[in-house]
């Protein structure tokens, strides 16, 4: 069939606009149409504070070949004095986006950068509108009824 090829290992058919996507999946989505999102990362980080020791050691080790491999962005490094690590990534919408980076481990920052890197710059969706709370303790008001703020009726019983 034409379309289709096999899995080497497995051996299953697949299409191949679905090997296309698995491929790019894997290489994270970097671009629109060819043109990379991200324009600009921000590392800011204390040159004597505990909490950035993991920049400062990945800055030294990895900085060089993170700017070969990501050469279209600018990449810059700021110190700033009594403050927690943190970097900025700024898109070509004007959007940024910004990931602490206090006490993490040089893996971590490396996911976080290419967090960034994969991102579009689009703003998040993850709160859903109209989204009901759930809560395991119910307000001290108590439960919402039917006819609560209705004006309360003379019992039959009471005498005037």
């Amino acid at each position: 069939q034409r379309g289709t090829r096999r899995n080497a290992r497995s051996g299953e058919r697949r299409t191949r606009s679905s090997s296309r996507r698995d491929y790019r999946r894997a290489l994270g989505t970097m671009s629109i149409r060819g043109v990379y999102q991200l324009m600009r990362l921000e590392l800011k980080y204390c040159d004597h504070s505990g909490s950035s020791r993991h920049l400062r050691n990945f800055l030294e080790n990895h900085l060089k070949t993170l700017r070969e491999e990501w050469s279209h962005l600018d990449i810059t490094t700021t110190v700033r004095r009594g403050r927690h690590p943190h970097v900025t990534g700024t898109y070509r919408n004007g959007r940024q986006k910004t990931v602490d980076l206090k006490n993490k481990e040089e893996e971590k920052i490396r996911y976080h950068l290419n967090f960034l890197f994969t991102e579009k710059g689009r703003k998040s969706n993850t709160k859903l509108p109209g989204s009901r709370r759930i809560t395991d303790t119910p307000s001290i008001q108590g439960r919402w009824r039917p006819g609560m703020w209705d004006t309360p009726t003379k019992s039959a019983g009471a005498a005037s």
